[in-house]
Formats: C-alpha cells, sequence, structure tokens
C-alpha cells in the first residue's frame, strides 16, 4: 500500500509542477502579446500624412513601398527604373 501511496503523491507532485509551469510560461507568452496590441503604439509622420502603427504605404518615389512601426519609417530601397 505505501508504494501506491508513494507512485499516487509523486503522479501529484509532477502534475502540479505542469500546471505552475504551463501558467508561469503561459503568463510571458500573455505579456508579449498584450505589448504587440499596445494601443499606445506611436503613429508615423511620412510625406504630410500621418498613418498608424502597423499602416503600409507608398514611398515618395513611387516605386518603394514603407511602413509604420511605432513612430518609425521603413522604406524598401530598390532601384526606380527612370524612363
Amino acid at each position: 500500500m505505501d508504494k501506491k501511496l508513494n507512485s499516487n503523491l509523486i503522479f501529484i507532485m509532477i502534475f502540479v509542477l505542469g500546471l505552475l509551469m504551463g501558467y508561469f510560461l503561459g503568463q510571458n507568452q500573455g505579456l508579449d502579446k498584450i505589448k504587440q496590441i499596445s494601443p499606445f503604439k506611436k503613429g508615423c509622420f511620412y510625406n504630410g500624412i500621418t498613418y498608424q502603427n502597423g499602416d503600409g504605404f507608398q514611398a515618395e518615389d513611387g516605386c518603394n513601398s514603407c511602413s509604420c512601426d511605432n513612430g518609425q519609417v521603413a522604406c524598401t530601397m530598390m532601384a526606380c527604373i527612370i524612363e
């Protein structure tokens, strides 16, 4: 009977440890998701137009594309063919 009690106790301890690990690992992932969808992300001002965080738009040169990432404009830098 003692062996069965010990094995049940070990099973319960492993189960509780798994629950605790899942809880704490899940909390960290949840915090990362909250940061990604934060309403406090900054918009961008480019070429006289204000863009929201995550917006994509055409670059001033007409052949590259840009995006707004938390107040920073990032554009591709491909060579444009002038006709």
